[in-house]
Order: structure tokens, then sequence, then C-alpha cells
């Protein structure tokens, strides 16, 4: 049997002529008949009133909307209709008027559309027959306003309405907007549980007007105003919408007429405990009365933080209130909230203010969307928030993120702050600060917030992130540590500047998967990656079976020519570089190996050119930290007189002989390897010491001191010293074997004031 038809869109006009009285006359098993957008004349005339003989089973009618729409007689035999629908979305409705018996004899409806219908009337009792209407549709009617609908409410006394969708009922520019209580007075009592006012242009509300629908669970639409702040009124609200509404530049308490006006208050206080004293009758605060009556439902609490608000502003209207309360005072909002209130969406409504310390009382929200506003900087904390799994935040041109903004969003599963200005906050955080009472969430998007550099620690408690979106920043390089994180399974580093895949990342995703089954997911287009032999490590890795590169079709590299290849076809890639590398990769070797040859042969060539300047410069500088200085500008401070350098064949000559004559009977101070030299230190570092720490360096040239490298290096070291010095440093003696008995030497160094001879021949 025949259970579903459609004349839809036919111009076949609704008259008895079209459709005679036994057109359904067998049609007993029809559960939906749609014959709208047919009757486009909008006739006076009735809907025929015999048509719907036959029709016993029909459940819903779409039909269009006539002038009159008046269901006669013999619409009483539909007995099983629920669902009328009259919209001018679906066909034609040219409803301006709907009289009190207009749905007489339709009692069983329990759904009524009439949205689009140019309404502008609605009489007191056209809804009182409708006893079962759960749902009522008078949305787009923008010529009906509150006064009328509220009116048509009467009928809606003792009935079991549940939806009402009142959104533009009212001129899309309309200013001034306010619900009273008298709109919603009828509705007291039955039950209503969801109403929407989107586009409505809500403006104000009376003070009665929370509490008579006090039954609502779910509210749409709101435009953002301070009689949000009485919402704890509604205790069974669990969804509010307030989403694509116009906002306040200021906090919405801002509004409020501050007390007093009169009083003259100073400029500034500094000490907050004597701001009694000037304001004399603040110890009566719980009997403040504001004048706006939208504002007589407000807690004490709410009607205390407004009035501490514009206290403020008065003082100091250039730093608007709110500023200027929070660096003189520990201020923070509270607002009581509904007691069963889990869903809030206030995005897109042009809020714009930094977020305080705010205190939610009663609070059990789930979802709370302020996204695509202007609230610029992050303060908080927010509490509590202790059930808050979806926060978002997106798109507020936020500059500034507290590191304790976050910190009571214990049970957070969801943040989502792309599209703000976060780096500096981001970057800052070296110990994981912001993060960090976050510990249970799931998916992180910080896309698009210029980002440059992320701590190492940045992301340090999240071990059970999922999914990661960090794309359209300015990430050149790989720091941030994510290994820990072993449920990560999708990252998003799109549109960044990598010109490669970094090892770093690549050895935290090969941890992450190390002990786990499934694929990767890696997103990496938009970036500047280049397709040469450095390329060919991470295009090896990226064709491992267990990572999966997203969008690859679009996931770009550059040619050594300076053209783009798409990755779609990485293997083929990667086979080509292999090819190349390969050939290419022998003759860098070469070239690296030669280079390091001839650097080492060159400073292997310096070294020995200036060995003894170097050793010089090298004792010299460790002689300065680890032995005795010389004290500067005073001639007489040296240790020795003079420093004698002999071969150990001449040693003889020097310990009995020399030392005899000049220590013993011309007090001259010798410095003599064989006594005094330092036992435990070094030879050369004994050497330079004697060197520096005497006046002259006796050098006893002999045939065996020329044979001696010891000997060699002391008159270099003593040649170093007079250069580096300037003083006459050397004195050589020549010496050669006694085969008869001489005169004494002739070169005897004078301790005090004469200077030897540059060689003086002495018998050894």
């Amino acid at each position: 049997m025949l259970k579903t038809l459609s004349f839809h869109g036919n111009n076949i006009n609704l008259t008895q002529t079209t459709y005679p009285k036994d057109v359904f006359l067998h049609q007993k098993q029809l559960v939906m008949l749609d014959i709208s957008k047919n009757d486009n004349s909008y006739s006076g005339s009735d809907y025929p009133d015999k048509t719907p003989m036959g029709l016993t089973s029909l459940q819903t009618l779409i039909v269009d909307g006539l002038l009159n729409a008046t269901f006669g007689e013999g619409c009483a035999s539909l007995t099983k209709l629920t669902h009328l629908n009259l919209s001018g979305r679906k066909g034609y409705c040219g409803i301006r008027h709907l009289s009190n018996n207009a749905f007489t004899n339709l009692p069983s409806l329990r759904l009524l559309n009439i949205s689009s219908c140019r309404l502008n009337i609605i009489d007191r009792s056209t809804f009182s027959p409708l006893k079962s209407i759960s749902i009522l549709d008078v949305s787009d009617n923008e010529y009906l306003g509150f006064d009328r609908l509220g009116e048509s409410f009467y009928g809606l006394r003792h009935s079991s309405i549940r939806v009402l969708n009142a959104s533009h009922i009212v001129p899309t520019f309309a200013t001034g907007i306010t619900l009273k209580a008298k709109h919603v007075q009828y509705l007291n009592g039955t039950g209503i549980k969801h109403m929407d006012f989107a586009s409505d242009r809500i403006e104000l509300i009376e003070t009665e007007v929370l509490s008579v629908l006090s039954s609502l669970e779910t509210i749409n639409r709101f435009t953002f105003g301070t009689y949000l702040l009485g919402f704890d009124r509604m205790v069974t609200l669990t969804e509010l919408h307030a989403a694509n509404q116009y906002g306040s530049n200021v906090l919405p308490i801002t509004d409020f007429p501050y007390p007093n006006k009169g009083i003259k208050f100073p400029k500034r206080i500094d000490d907050t405990n004597n701001i009694s004293q000037h304001t004399g009758h603040l110890s009566s605060m719980n009997n403040i009365t504001l004048n706006n009556s939208e504002t007589n439902f407000i807690s004490e609490d709410v009607k205390r933080n407004i009035y501490w608000y514009s206290f403020f502003k008065l003082m100091d209207p250039q730093q608007k209130g709110y500023t200027y309360l929070k660096n003189v005072l520990d201020f923070h909002i509270k607002i009581p909230m509904p007691p069963t209130l889990t869903y809030i969406n206030v995005s897109n409504s042009r809020l714009a203010y930094e977020i305080p310390q705010i205190d939610l009382y009663h609070n059990k929200v789930k979802t709370l969307d302020f996204s695509k506003n202007l609230l610029t900087k992050w303060h908080g904390p927010v509490s509590p928030i202790d059930r808050l799994e979806f926060l978002d935040l997106s798109q507020n041109f936020c500059n500034f993120m507290s590191s304790h903004f976050l910190s009571k969003a214990y049970a957070l599963r969801q943040l989502n702050i792309s599209h703000n200005y976060l780096a500096l906050s981001l970057q800052n955080d070296t110990i994981g600060k912001l993060f960090q009472n976050v510990t249970n969430l799931l998916v992180l998007n910080i896309a698009y917030n210029l980002a440059g550099i992320l701590p190492f620690s940045l992301f340090k408690h999240q071990h059970r992130l999922e999914y990661l979106d960090l794309s359209w920043n300015l990430i050149t390089s790989w720091t941030v540590q994510i290994s820990h994180m072993k449920n990560l399974s999708y990252l998003d580093m799109s549109n960044n500047r990598f010109v490669d895949l970094p090892i770093t990342l690549r050895s935290q995703i090969d941890e992450i998967m190390k002990n786990r089954n499934g694929d990767f997911h890696l997103k990496i287009s938009g970036n500047l990656f280049k397709c040469d032999c450095s390329s060919l490590d991470y295009f090896q890795w990226m064709l491992k079976k267990d990572v999966l590169v997203e969008d690859i079709n679009t996931t770009q590299c550059q040619m050594d020519d300076g053209t783009y290849v798409s990755l779609k076809n990485l293997e083929d890639i990667v086979l080509n570089l292999q090819l190349r590398c390969h050939t290419i990769l022998p003759i860098i070797g070469g070239s690296v190996a030669g280079m390091v040859v001839f650097f080492t042969i060159l400073i292997a060539g310096i070294i020995y050119r200036y060995r003894w300047k170097l050793r010089y410069m090298y004792y010299s500088t460790r002689r300065r930290y680890r032995g005795y200085q010389r004290l500067t500008g005073e001639e007489d401070n040296f240790t020795y007189d003079a420093f004698v350098s002999y071969a150990d064949e001449d040693r003889d000559f020097v310990v009995q002989d020399m030392r005899n004559v000049l220590e013993r009977i011309h007090g001259v101070r010798l410095c003599i390897h064989h006594r005094d030299f330092m036992v435990g230190e070094a030879i050369t570092a004994n050497i330079l010491n004697a060197i520096q720490s005497s006046r002259k360096t006796i050098v006893i040239l002999s045939p065996s001191f020329l044979k001696s490298s010891w000997c060699d290096y002391e008159v270099h070291m003593a040649k170093l010293e007079s250069i580096h010095t300037g003083r006459d440093v050397l004195c050589v003696v020549w010496g050669e074997k006694e085969r008869k008995k001489k005169k004494p030497a002739r070169c005897r160094a004078r301790a005090k004031n004469t200077i030897p001879a540059p060689a003086v021949e002495v018998p050894v």
C-alpha cells in the first residue's frame, strides 16, 4: 500500500476543483503527503474541505500556506495528523493572519511549522486547540514581533510545548529589543525546554523573564549582555548558545550604572585597606540597589564585582577600569552558573577584553567555545573548570597566555588555541608550565601562532596526547620533545619552514612507534624540502610501513634546477636519488679526504716553522698561571742574576770552578739546573722558568754543548725571551779542553753593575 506521496512543485492550485473530495478516498495507508510549492496565488480561499476524506492514517502533511490558512471541518478526519508544515522554506506561504479557528479541527498536532510566512498577526487563542503541541516554529516572520507573539502564547498555557523557534521575528536592523516578562508570561508552567532567539537582537531582559523560563535546558543565540550573569536561576539549563552576535568592547558589567555617582573619589589608591575611608558607605555593600531593572536578579557577589569595576573606571577612565583594577587589586570576577549547564558557545560575538581571574559558581561545564572574538590576553585562572573537556579559544588575536591560565583545567581533553599570536608565550615556556596541569589532553591545536622555536620541555606533561597540530607557523628546526607521547598518532607540521625532516624528529617518532602497532600520520606539505642527496635519508625513512604521509599528492620538494615535484611517486624519487648519489658520493668522499690531507700538511708545516715560538708562548703562558712571576718595572727583581746553560760534560767546570768564583767570591746568584730545577716539574717548564727568572743566560759553548738537544732548546728559549722582552739576555762563553794550566777565565759576570762581553774564550 502507498505510504508516501509527493506532488511537490507541480503548480497545482489548492482548490476543490483540483483536489476533489474522493481523490484520496482509497489511500487509507498513506502516512506522508507533500503538496507544497504548488499554489503561490495566496488566494483568500480556505483549504479544500472535503479533500482529506480517506486519509485516516496521514501523519505528516506538507502544504503551501494560503492567505486565510483555515482548516475546515472536513479536516477533522485527520485524527492521526501530528506534523503540519506550512513553511515558506519548503514551498509557498503567504499567511498574514492566523485566526482563532485556524487549527480547531487539528487537535492532534505535535509539530507546527509556520516559518517564513510573512506573519504579522496571530490571534490570542489560535494555538488553544493544540494541547499536544510539542514543537512550534514561527521563525523568519520579521514583522511579527515579540508583542504579538507573546499574546499568541495565551493559547499554549495548557499545552505540552517543549521547543519554540522564534528566531528572526524582528526586522534585521532593529534596535533596542527588550524581552519582557509579558512576552513569556503564558509559558510559565508549560515545561518548555528549548528556545531559539537567533537574530532577534535582544539587548535587555526584564527581571522576571529568566525565572519564568527556569525550565529551559537549551537557549540559542542571545546577544551577549549583562543578563547572562543571572542564568543561575535557570536551574535546568544545560546548553547556552550565544554565538554569532554582536558583542561589547569592554567587560559586560561596565554597562551597569555605578552607584553613588556623586562621590568624589581620589585619583589613586595605593593601599587597598584604605578603600573604605574613601567611599564611606562600602560597609553596607549588601544594600546596593542598581537602577537598571535588568539587574535586580543579580546575586550580591556579582553586584560587588559591578561596583568595584565601576568604581575604578570612574577613578581612571583612561585605564578602562579593568586594567587599573587588575593592577591595584587581586581582582577576579565571580559568575554564578546554572547547576546543570554543560555547554556554552559564545563564539563570533566580538567580545573585546582580557580574561581576568574568573570564578564560575556551580560549574559543570564540559564544552566552552569562545572562538572568533577579541580576547587578547588570557590571565586567569578560570575556576573551577575541573569538568571542562573541550575549550576553543581560537581566532582571538591573543598575544599573551599566563602560565596559570589552564591551571584548573584538569579534565581538559581538547584544546584549540590556533589563529592567535602566542609565539612569545610559547617560546618563553622553557619548563612546560603552560600545559603542566592539562595532563589528560588528547588533542592540541597550536596552528597559526607565528611560532618559530618550541622549547624542549613545552609538552613534557602531555603523555596522553594523540593529535598535535603545529601547522602554519615559522618553525625551521625540531627542538621540542614528543618521544614520551606514546599515544601520539597524528602530527601536523605542514606549512612551516622546514628544509628537511630533522633526524631529531624522526628518532622521536621511531621511539613512539617502537612498541606500538598501527600507523603514524604525518602531514608535512607546504614546507621547503629539497630533492637532493641530503634528502635521501629522510625520504627513505618516510617509506617505512608505519609512517603515513598525509596529503602526499600536494607535498612537494625542490629539485636542483629549481623545479618542484610531488612526492606522490616517492619510491621513484628515492631510486633516482640513490642512483645519482652513489656516483657522486665517492667523488665527494675523495674531495673531502684530499682537503683533509692538504690542510693537515699545511698546519703541520706552520707548526714546524714556528715551533720554537709556539713552545715559548705555550710555556710562558703556562708559567704565568702555574709558576712565580717577575715583577715588571723593577730591574733588580730577578730570582737569579744568571742562568747557566751547559752540557753535562761541562758540569765540573760549572759546579766547581764557575760557582766558586762567581757565587762565593763575587756574590752572583746562579741558576744551575743540577741544583736549582724544581723536582717533579717538566724539564721544559723548568728551563723557561729559569730563563725568565734570571737577568742573564750564560751559555757555556763547547763541542759537547753543540751536540746536546736540551742545550739547543735552552738557547732558543733565551733568544725568544730576548725578542719578547727587549732585554739583552744571552752571554756566550767559548770553552775548550784545558791542555795546560792557563789563567782564570777573563769573562766574569758582574752581579750588579757590569754586563759580560758577548763572547769570552776560557779553558775548560
